[in-house]
């Protein structure tokens, strides 16, 4: 089913005062700008209502390359789309180690298999289905160079991890 995110409020204010991040030699007045097109000029097709905006999830892996990270973990896989692209982020650092904490185990196991599926030769991946909460403090110190935290947006979840 397609999701019809081009009339999201949100999505299309941003999009719209930003369109020069996409495509900043257009000619086209922003009246006639066909948001569906931004998407799939960024190959995002896989994005759905949900998921993390493709430009901000394009920020935070340009945030990875630059800060040279070799382990980084995301909190809130939720489909996996910011997944696959920080793990082709660390890939095209010709290393590295992506661990997703997704709490629900359906879409745990439907990340892992996105990831696999990518074949990247340079990262490791691993995917793990429980809560951050729980997850984290098992961690070593000073086991990770870089942290995606967009999972459960209550204020006391956000307040733990």
């Amino acid at each position: 089913m397609a999701i019809d995110w081009c009339n999201k409020p949100v999505t299309l204010a941003f999009a719209r005062r930003h369109y020069y991040l996409f495509d900043p030699v257009t000619e086209e007045p922003l009246e006639n700008v066909n948001m569906t097109d931004i998407f799939e000029a960024h190959e995002c097709v896989d994005w759905e209502s949900g998921c993390t905006e493709p430009w901000i999830v394009d920020v935070v892996c340009a945030l990875l390359i630059a800060n040279r990270a070799e382990r980084a973990i995301e909190i809130g896989g939720f489909t996996g789309f910011a997944s696959k692209r920080l793990a082709r982020a660390l890939n095209s650092l010709r290393r590295g180690h992506l661990t997703v904490c997704e709490i629900v185990p359906e879409r745990a196991e439907y990340i892992q298999t996105a990831l696999d599926i990518l074949r990247l030769p340079y990262v490791q991946h691993t995917v793990i289905a429980d809560d951050s909460l729980r997850w984290l403090p098992t961690l070593p110190d000073e086991s990770i160079d870089f942290a995606w935290v967009d999972g459960n947006h209550e204020k006391e979840h956000q307040e733990g991890e």
